[in-house]
């Protein structure tokens, strides 16, 4: 062989390997690009009972396999919700989290739907004695029909143990 095509040989040879070893480190070595979800997650530490506002609420890029069950992925489907549970920032919004679609804040955002929050005076005597901390019934149970005052138009309902 001339010398020519030995070069041209030996250059060839050198191309190829060049070729073959970025093809190498760019399929071991470098960082893979993964599919990724935009997801609503907290801007800021929140308790439990807060309405959820549109500065609440950030769109961040969640990696498609790490996206938990139960994501909210647009933030006008989690405004106007009150959260059942306190977040941290940076926490991705679950479903599970918000209640209906509300305006009420607080904790009175939390009860469901029928049943309702009641104070009761607790003494010490009461304390001692008692075998529940509370007790959670449905309005229905107590009276079928409650007033827009609040008050039960049943007035046949006495407590368990009331002889009057």
């Amino acid at each position: 062989m001339d010398r020519q095509k030995k070069l041209l040989l030996f250059g060839a040879a050198w191309l190829s390997a060049l070729l073959l070893t970025w093809f190498y480190y760019s399929n071991a070595v470098a960082p893979k690009t993964e599919k990724t979800l935009k997801m609503v997650v907290a801007t800021r530490d929140m308790p439990m009972g807060t309405l959820l506002k549109k500065s609440d609420l950030k769109l961040v890029n969640y990696p498609e396999g790490q996206v938990p069950k139960g994501s909210i992925f647009q933030v006008a489907a989690a405004e106007n919700h009150v959260l059942l549970t306190g977040m941290n920032s940076n926490e991705p919004v679950l479903q599970s989290k918000l209640s209906d679609m509300t305006t009420v804040e607080g904790v009175a955002s939390t009860i469901d739907r029928g049943y309702r929050a009641v104070s009761v005076q607790i003494t010490e005597s009461a304390v001692a004695s008692a075998k529940h901390s509370y007790i959670a019934c449905p309005m229905q149970a107590i009276s079928p029909k409650i007033d827009e005052a609040g008050t039960s138009a049943n007035t046949n309902f006495r407590p368990s143990g009331d002889k009057r």
